[in-house]
């Protein structure tokens, strides 16, 4: 059986300060300026994790 590889986790904010808020001080480390979704009306912040990343 291959299992699959985890791509990224995902923390879900009432607004994108205060997830980058809640990550930041939690990690120590900073976000980086991800995307904006016109389409799903959303936008996003980033951390690398080795092969996938942290969006918030």
């Amino acid at each position: 059986m291959r299992l699959s590889r985890l791509d990224h986790l995902v923390i879900v904010a009432p607004t994108l300060a205060a997830g980058a808020r809640y990550v930041e001080e939690r990690l120590g480390v900073a976000l980086q300026p991800g995307g904006q979704h016109a389409r799903m009306g959303t936008h996003n912040l980033l951390l690398g994790l080795g092969d996938g990343y942290l969006e918030v």
